[in-house]
């Protein structure tokens, strides 16, 4: 740790205090953990790639905070939910967490385009037992079709069920979204995108005589949150299989009412980013496929995709990818580890920490086409894909879980999508992620 992040530490912490002092004095402090009182996993000398992640958590949240883009309770509480580790490095000298301990690893991005190097559960902080139980709770989830573990960068367990094989493509639903989210980020770096605030009538002009009303106003950021105003039910009717049955599925999308303001309310619209593939397309002139493989997925080593095919020759950016198990974990670890593949910024670090915080207007727990899990001191960041395709990131564990499932006709089940998400989400929030020491 250089002496610069040392000086940025000791400067964090009076102002973290005071944070903490003032979210008390409002009586919110059942959201973070009480400040100065340390927890297993904070300590320092239990496990440097966690302590390491903290700290640099901490201080690009600090920085974030500072500048005023946001005051989301998710990067509240990540700062404050590192506010012990840093009072004990403080208290115990810089000597403790730069410790010359030799079972102690300095964390440094691993190289993605390389095979998963493997590590028994107990090399890396995991309980073998638990472990062990979470997988046997797997095996009796009627519809998952596989699930991977990935700690401090090595392939854990690996488990494929109901004939599903290690090289198989899973149907990963809106996990879509979150890869269409990262290749608008290294669009938006790379200056193809001009701004986030670049209205999409631009590019979509040309799919009208007259554009739609409203259209005019909508920007890649409103496509981004969720929040550009059309009218649209995906949860509750019939509006994702009407746009993909209607054979015009971009001029569907731009044509539907605009009920609310764009940037305003969260809608969730599988057709709008669909949109916004569109538009990574066309802003940069080479097919989606094409663009992903070349900026992310050639980067990562993932060699094998497959995309769905819409009418008018665009792919289905809102829901229609396929990846293995092995390369979906990949994703998950290279916003784990801020956009970086070893020593190559894959994707913006910037990026990856606006993706990850709350960007939508109601404060839902949503970023840049990725979910968040703000509910205990350990935030989470995950892409969540119809009937539990699940990438999940626990960045204070330094663990990646992936599921994946077989969720076709699903709701002829007697319990539906729903029971099988929630069955998901028990094994990885309730057995897999309790078995990180």
């Amino acid at each position: 740790m250089s002496s610069n992040e040392l000086f940025e530490i000791v400067r964090i912490l009076p102002w973290a205090q005071k944070l903490s002092q003032a979210l008390v004095a409002q009586g919110i402090e059942h959201r973070f953990p009480k400040p100065g009182v340390a927890s297993s996993n904070l300590a320092v000398g239990t496990n440097s790639v966690r302590s390491l992640i903290n700290v640099r958590s901490a201080m690009q949240d600090y920085n974030f905070l500072k500048s005023g883009q946001t005051t989301t309770h998710f990067r509240l509480g990540r700062l404050l939910a590192a506010l012990p580790f840093l009072l004990t490095f403080v208290a115990l000298g810089c000597d403790s967490a730069s410790s010359s301990d030799p079972d102690e690893t300095v964390f440094e991005p691993i190289r993605l385009h390389e095979e998963w190097q493997t590590a028994e559960p107990a090399e890396v902080g995991i309980d073998p037992v638990m472990l062990a139980t979470a997988t046997q709770a797997a095996a009796e989830i009627r519809r998952l079709k596989s699930l991977v573990v990935i700690k401090d960068g090595k392939l854990v367990y690996e488990s494929y069920y109901k004939g599903a094989q290690k090289d198989e493509l899973f149907d990963v639903r809106s996990v879509t979204k979150s890869v269409v989210s990262a290749l608008a980020g290294i669009a938006l770096a790379e200056g193809s995108i001009p701004s986030l605030d670049m209205p999409i009538g631009l590019v979509f002009s040309r799919f009208f005589e007259v554009f739609p009303a409203g259209v005019e106003n909508v920007t890649v950021r409103h496509l981004l949150t969720m929040s550009g105003g059309w009218q649209y039910d995906e949860w509750g009717g019939t509006s994702y299989s009407d746009w993909i049955r209607s054979g015009e599925p971009e001029v569907w999308a731009l044509s539907q009412p605009m009920i609310n303001t764009p940037g305003t309310t969260f809608t969730y619209n599988s057709s709008a980013v669909h949109l916004l593939g569109v538009l990574i397309e066309e802003q940069v002139g080479q097919s989606l496929e094409e663009y992903a493989a070349s900026k992310l997925f050639g980067k990562l080593g993932i060699s094998q995709a497959l995309w769905e095919q819409l009418p008018n020759g665009y792919p289905n950016g809102g829901a229609g990818l396929a990846l293995r198990a092995r390369d979906l974990a990949k994703i998950g670890q290279l916003y784990l580890q801020l956009g970086k593949s070893g020593t190559i910024q894959v994707l913006p670090e910037s990026w990856v920490t606006a993706s990850t915080s709350i960007q939508t207007p109601s404060s839902l727990p949503y970023g840049f086409l990725w979910w968040l899990d703000n509910s205990n001191s350990s935030p989470v960041f995950y892409a969540n894909g119809y009937g539990g395709q699940i990438i999940y990131v626990v960045p204070e564990q330094n663990l990646v879980v992936v599921t994946t499932t077989n969720f076709s006709q699903v709701n002829f089940d007697n319990e539906g999508e729903s029971a099988l998400f929630a069955s998901v989400w028990n094994l990885i929030t309730r057995k897999i992620v309790p078995s990180v020491r």
